[in-house]
């Protein structure tokens, strides 16, 4: 075992997925701002970088997280990532990722992986069988390697005047989660006592 992956392990052991409440929010967007500023620069226009960060402190950006499922990654109390999923306006079997968030200093450990699988697990158990990431520029290659096909661009208007490129990235979760939950089914089937038997 490489240094890398114990290290990898002990985080993720440490680290909680939890559901967000509003109590939550100027620590969820402190995140999205602070994310933003260590990797946005690399792949935007700084124009592009502060139409977000202007975005995020916007009324209308916690009426939109409102409206979505957002899981917290939390480090005892510390904030170090955070998803979110909600349906898709057109399409009743697709979910929509519509964020991905993580602590500069809590990237390469797993933290994002287990958000994206809590939201296509959380998709699947209610109803939707496809789900869709809006991803940035700098985030393609990571959806690409959980499974996510590129289903083309679609622009994000920020800040009124700015338009922000986005891919659409789209995987078909049913067969995984379908299997996962018979084979969570057959455990807990195999764990009931049987009657008659060692009574």
């Amino acid at each position: 075992m490489t240094e890398q992956t114990v290290s990898k392990f002990d985080l993720m052991k440490l680290t909680s997925i939890v559901p967000c409440t509003s109590e939550d929010f100027s620590d969820l967007r402190a995140l999205h701002k602070m994310s933003i500023n260590a990797t946005g620069w690399h792949f935007y226009s700084l124009k592009e970088v502060a139409a977000q960060l202007i975005e995020i402190d916007q009324p209308e950006y916690t009426i939109a997280l409102l409206s979505e499922n957002v899981l917290l990654a939390k480090l005892d109390d510390l904030l170090v990532g955070a998803a979110s999923w909600r349906p898709s306006n057109g399409h009743p079997q697709t979910a929509i990722i519509a964020a991905l968030y993580l602590h500069p200093a809590f990237t390469n450990g797993g933290i994002a992986t287990a958000l994206i699988q809590k939201c296509e697990q959380a998709s699947y158990d209610g109803g939707f069988r496809w789900i869709s990431a809006l991803s940035d520029l700098n985030s393609r290659p990571f959806f690409a390697k959980l499974g996510y096909e590129s289903k083309g661009y679609r622009n994000s208007k920020r800040n009124k005047s700015v338009q922000y490129p986005l891919q659409v990235m789209t995987r078909h979760i049913s067969t995984q989660y379908r299997k996962t939950k018979k084979s969570k089914a057959t455990n807990a089937k195999a764990l009931t006592p049987t009657p008659g038997i060692n009574e």
